[in-house]
């Protein structure tokens, strides 16, 4: 007797077949299959174009002008003077970008320009505003040892009238701290002979004739955690 089996039909040939699951259609799983890939493949590059868009929202970046050598207030700014940088992130009040540069050059510092800043607009106007009213800049000759080394712009000193100073000049000045002060600039002195530097200083108006007089002064450097002095 004939041994049949339900999975397998006899084909032609005479060998056994596998049949056909019954209501499957041959190809279908693999069109759904194909379906499946092509559409995970265009929500991944739709997915990668937002994102791409997303960064580029966020990756705020501005070229905009600093300060590339020190101008002195009242001086006229010069297209030397300034560099260009990249500001990332927010919007920062004031900076002048650098599409602006041509409103800037030419006009004039109305207080020192420090290398390295960000250029604002209220740094330049038609004349210096620099000493404000009630302070003085003053120029004091340091003989070498007279003050720390490295002393440079923005640090805050206290002025002494040092041993040079005669007794009755001590006395009207006073022997002890005869003004308070933040070091503006300093630069080598031009007598070589004498050594020493031209320390400018920012002082009150009432400080600055007394320390026009000093002779020798000693500057002490003033420091959040302690004194240094020269």
């Amino acid at each position: 007797m004939a041994v049949s089996d339900a999975r397998t039909v006899r084909n032609g040939a005479g060998a056994w077949s596998g049949a056909p699951a019954p209501g499957a259609v041959p190809g279908k799983r693999r069109r759904v299959r194909a379906v499946r890939v092509w559409a995970g493949l265009f929500v991944a590059v739709v997915c990668a174009g937002l994102f791409v868009v997303a960064a580029r929202g966020t990756d705020d970046r501005r070229a905009v002008l600093v300060v590339a050598q020190r101008v002195e207030a009242g001086q006229v700014v010069q297209r030397a003077d300034l560099r260009e940088t990249e500001l990332r992130g927010g919007p920062v009040s004031g900076v002048v970008p650098v599409s602006s540069v041509d409103e800037v050059v030419g006009r004039v510092a109305v207080v020192p320009l420090v290398p390295g800043s960000l250029l604002s607009r209220d740094q330049v106007g038609e004349a210096a505003g620099f000493p404000q009213a009630g302070q003085a800049l003053v120029a004091v000759s340091v003989k070498d040892g007279g003050a720390p080394p490295g002393l440079a712009a923005g640090q805050h000193v206290a002025v002494l009238a040092g041993p040079g100073q005669g007794a009755a000049m001590q006395k009207s000045v006073g022997a002890s701290t005869s003004a308070e002060g933040v070091v503006v600039a300093v630069r080598a002195a031009s007598d070589a002979t004498g050594g020493g530097s031209v320390v400018t200083l920012l002082v009150d108006a009432d400080s600055g004739s007394r320390v026009a007089v000093l002779l020798d002064p000693r500057l002490v450097v003033r420091s959040p955690v302690g004194v240094g002095a020269g």
